[in-house]
């Protein structure tokens, strides 16, 4: 029989846990701590959003749902009811006696090193007062009862819960119970003071501003001309131009527009804007507002590049030297002149860029540069957005190469001795990354950008690369020969002419085939293709869930029809049987970067062994050749990979690469160009003539980004102009 309830639980023992959901074992208990149903036993199940903890031995909650009773006849003939909760609401709550407290103390794992009677001496001493005193942080008041280990264990111990006293505060003001969870996580016990004070601070954690505005009003009794409402609602309008469009400045009118859609009324609008001047939150110029944060960081990419402008001490002529010579050598042909330009810009300029479409030997030219700066005694820094990338450019210039997440965790580059840092794919540098690599080195180290300002913009605001090749206040080389398919092929004339927005005459070519169908028929026909060389082909896509085209329904399709009759992916985890959507055989991909287990974000490979010993679930052998132990950290990272995203191709080459047209926006002229390059042999395209056409000529989103890097980076005054000109519009 299934019936709700409402139950006070204290924890006794854990079952499963995953990112997920726990289930776990408990007693019945009064306001006192003390059991009060000696014959029954609780199984309980919960969504961790319901939590704002992990739970735990000791733990004491009230649980909400649907329980089902069952008789259960133990050893020695004891007869207990088995309660088994579906959670639909978990409520922490502090021990506030006796009871509660020794065994909360006692039985959970952060109190490390206290057990029943050093918790029982606490209470026995302070009794109700020992939790006010343990949030005081009064060491004193426990030395001698307890060691300094013990009393460090009980103060950190203690440190996370403190802030969940306020968690029914929170949720009767309508905070959802997952933001509760993160408040927790984040902050300590003053937070619900500082939350009243603004409760417009809930956006930083990702609620909208509808129903933030939305608590403030009803909940806590804002006025709609509340100075701190009106704030919000500015920052609400940048942060969202800067998410969803890229843009790091906003017209006056598209900001007014979008204003008046949060504040529903032209005078509260105006009075924003005038407070706003006062207090600064913004900078205005002639190109329109800045979120204050975003142009701190574009200003002090413009400053930062300004000072790599100047020229290096020319000692020699690089092209001229051994170092040269011999990385010519390694290289095994002649350089262009290009190439040679490249070499001597890094050599002489503390920044360069390299640049040019796909193909045209950017990595080569890397491992020219990078050889010989280093046979000059220049130590060398590879680094890339992606994990695959890295990996690309490792084995393209032979250095060590890291994702720009793992570079940032490392020690700071200081100017000590001559160093250089090269990034690749730098054209999915956001304003946010630059700002956190150039505050990262030193400006003596030099800094080689390499990218293609026409491949995918990057995903969040900004679009660094772009904006300095467009100032032109860089040395650059762009390289124009096209090194990795062959002219033969028609792929270097097909990208060509879709990069410059010209749809191809003949839409098959060469190596090319455009296999016009209707959108039912754009997923078999995708799998036809790659059934003729499925290990050298795939198959790249814009989204996951379109119906015809999309990621997720290609991966199901491919399985079926390629890897028949394969075993699926089952086991045991943490006392559950579980499975993955993933079948021996499948080519698969992992999602995180995972350096101890030696795969990044992006590197691929395949499924080769389902076998379950010693902490691992199966094995996956990559296209490097290497076989990974999949543990328990990497279960959640793993994806089919018959298809993939745009994103996760980005930097690498496939010799055969299928490209489905869905009716997806996001497919568009640097789309279609990206997606085309990544492809080394044979390019096949599936769908409708008319939207490969449209997508052709369609002005990318990304090419009409709101920036102002090139501004700043032309401007000799930089900053200094833009806050000039501020103040004269605003004395205006």
């Amino acid at each position: 029989m299934s019936d709700s309830t409402k139950v006070q639980v204290r924890i006794t023992s854990m079952g499963y846990q995953n990112p997920w959901k726990a289930s776990m074992i408990g007693v019945s208990v009064n306001d006192e701590g003390v059991r009060n149903d000696a014959h029954k036993v609780f199984f309980i199940t919960a969504n961790k959003k319901l939590m704002p903890v992990d739970p735990n031995v000791g733990q004491i909650w009230k649980v909400y749902g649907h329980a089902t009773t069952s008789k259960n006849e133990r050893d020695g003939g004891y007869v207990s009811d088995d309660v088994r909760i579906s959670a639909s609401g978990m409520e922490f709550i502090l021990p506030q006696n006796g009871e509660a407290f020794i065994r909360f103390i006692a039985d959970h794992k952060d109190f490390r090193g206290i057990g029943d009677a050093k918790a029982r001496r606490l209470w026995n001493l302070y009794r109700e007062d020992v939790i006010p005193i343990i949030k005081s942080g009064d060491r004193k008041a426990f030395k001698g009862l307890i060691s300094e280990d013990s009393i460090t264990a009980l103060f950190e111990g203690f440190s996370k819960y403190t802030a969940l006293e306020h968690a029914v505060f929170f949720a009767q003001n309508g905070i959802p119970q997952n933001v509760i969870q993160r408040i927790f996580k984040a902050h300590k016990g003053d937070i619900k003071d500082r939350i009243q004070e603004d409760p417009y601070r809930l956006m930083s954690f990702g609620i909208p501003w509808s129903l933030v505005d939305e608590i403030a009003l009803t909940k806590f009794n804002f006025a709609e001309s509340a100075k701190l409402r009106l704030s919000a609602a500015i920052e609400a309008c940048l942060s969202e131009e800067s998410r969803r469009n890229g843009n790091t400045v906003i017209s006056h009118q598209a900001l007014h527009k979008a204003l008046i859609k949060l504040l529903k009324k032209d005078e509260l609008v105006s009075q924003a804007l005038m407070q706003e001047h006062e207090t600064g939150a913004f900078i205005v110029s002639k190109k329109g507002y800045h979120s204050s944060g975003m142009l701190v960081m574009e200003s002090s990419i413009a400053k930062r590049l300004a000072l790599y402008r100047s020229e290096l001490p020319a000692t020699c002529n690089i092209i001229a030297t051994d170092s040269f010579t011999k990385a010519v050598d390694n290289l095994g042909f002649p350089p262009t002149d290009q190439q040679c330009k490249s070499v001597s810009n890094a050599h002489l300029n503390y920044t360069s860029v390299i640049t040019g479409g796909a193909g045209t030997g950017k990595t080569t030219v890397l491992r020219l540069v990078t050889q010989t700066l280093k046979f000059e005694g220049v130590q060398i820094h590879c680094v890339a957005m992606s994990g695959r990338a890295a990996q690309r450019m490792a084995e393209a210039t032979g250095e060590d190469a890291l994702t720009i997440a793992k570079f940032l965790r490392n020690p700071p580059l200081r100017g000590d001795r001559p160093q250089m840092l090269v990034v690749d794919e730098a054209s999915m540098l956001d304003v946010q990354t630059m700002y956190q690599i150039i505050t990262h080195i030193s400006p003596e180290v030099r800094l080689v950008l390499v990218g293609d300002a026409d491949q995918l913009p990057p995903i969040g605001p900004g679009y660094v690369l772009r904006d300095i090749i467009d100032s032109n206040t860089v040395e650059m080389v762009e390289l124009d020969v096209v090194k990795r398919q062959d002219e033969k092929s028609g792929i270097p004339d097909y990208s060509r002419s879709v990069r410059t927005g010209v749809a191809p005459d003949k839409l098959s070519s060469g190596s090319i085939k455009f296999h016009a169908v209707s959108e039912a028929d754009i997923d078999a026909t995708c799998i036809d293709l790659m059934s003729v060389d499925p290990d050298n082909t795939m198959i790249v896509a814009a989204t996951y869930r379109s119906p015809n085209g999309g990621i997720d329904a290609l991966n199901q399709v491919a399985q079926k029809t390629l890897n028949p009759g394969a075993k699926r992916w089952e086991f045991e985890f943490e006392g559950e049987r579980r499975h993955l959507n993933i079948f021996k055989g499948d080519p698969v991909i992992f999602t995180v970067n995972n350096y101890e287990a030696g795969v990044q974000n992006g590197t691929l490979g395949r499924l080769t062994s389902l076998d379950q010993s010693d902490g691992s679930y199966g094995l996956v052998e990559t296209t490097s050749g290497e076989t990974v132990s999949i543990t328990q950290s990497l279960l959640e990272s793993l994806r089919p990979a018959w298809a993939i995203s745009l994103h996760k191709a980005q930097g690498s080459q496939f010799k055969r690469v299928i490209v489905p047209l869905s009716s997806s926006r996001m497919i568009d002229r640097n789309w279609l160009y990206t997606a085309i390059t990544r492809c080394e042999l044979e390019l096949h395209i599936v769908g409708s003539e008319d939207l490969f056409k449209k997508a052709v000529e369609r002005e990318s989103a990304s090419s009409k980004r709101q920036t102002y890097l090139k501004e700043l980076l032309e401007a000799e005054g930089g900053v200094k102009s833009l806050l000039s000109e501020t103040n004269e519009l605003q004395e205006a």
